[in-house]
């Protein structure tokens, strides 16, 4: 029927959609086409941007994980677009466990090993501390799979650093419970569930200001360096 509402997530829906745009939700999701941060990527996300931006042009209502990615999509739709700014949402666990910190100072990663989480930068400074003796005063823990997984693992080979791969509810559980801080150096992001899971379970964050990253965080359970956002928004979006 011609009143029919139709939803299309990332490009699910394309085709044919300029017959139906008066009725048509598209929800681009994390939009990682405008986020990438070297040329080689820019490059080969090209022609993904044009798409995207073609269907936001062709939508009667775009969907927004918040923060700045809402910007982006205002500057690539047609005047008439609604943005609605729908958030993920994520099960949280029953109630928190209360933190008892002990050495280790315990960190922890959680998310796919793909190179624009900066993994990299994670591991690069705990090898710095390790250099400068700190190895028996701090532990980082990474769960998840991805096709860096292995590399990482044989580059990165420090006593005080496990990778875990996958990891069940329970096991999960455990190393939120043990974990004194989430880390989650995201070098571009939608809304990163890991992080809301982290918070949920009352671990505190330390995340980079990326994609909705920042409507996560409040004057009531966080501190936001101004001078470090300003510096990620200079590079963080592509026009």
């Amino acid at each position: 029927p011609d009143d029919t509402v139709i939803y299309g997530q990332c490009l699910a829906v394309w085709s044919g959609v300029r017959a139906f745009r008066d009725r048509f939700i598209f929800n681009p999701h994390g939009l990682e086409p405008y986020q990438a941060i070297t040329w080689k990527s820019r490059l080969k996300y090209t022609p993904m941007r044009e798409v995207h931006s073609w269907m936001f042009r062709q939508s009667r209502h775009v969907v927004s994980l918040g923060g700045r990615l809402t910007d982006i999509i205002r500057r690539h739709s047609h005047p008439d677009t609604k943005i609605h700014v729908l958030p993920n949402a994520i099960s949280p666990p029953e109630s928190p466990t209360p933190k008892h910190s002990s050495p280790p100072f315990r960190l922890l990663f959680v998310g796919r090993h793909v190179f624009n989480k900066g993994i990299v930068y994670l591991l690069d400074a705990i090898r710095l501390l390790n250099d400068e003796g700190f190895q028996e005063q701090v532990r980082l823990d990474l769960v998840g799979a991805g096709p860096l997984l292995e590399g990482l693992r044989n580059q990165y080979a420090m006593p005080n650093v496990e990778f875990h791969g996958g990891a069940d509810d329970g096991k999960m559980l455990a190393l939120q419970q043990a974990a004194d801080l989430f880390v989650f150096p995201t070098l571009f992001e939608g809304m990163p569930t890991a992080v809301m899971e982290a918070m949920a379970y009352g671990t505190p964050i330390a995340v980079t200001d990326t994609g909705a990253t920042l409507d996560l965080l409040t004057p009531a359970n966080g501190f936001l360096d101004r001078k470090s956002t300003r510096l990620n928004s200079s590079h963080a979006n592509i026009s």
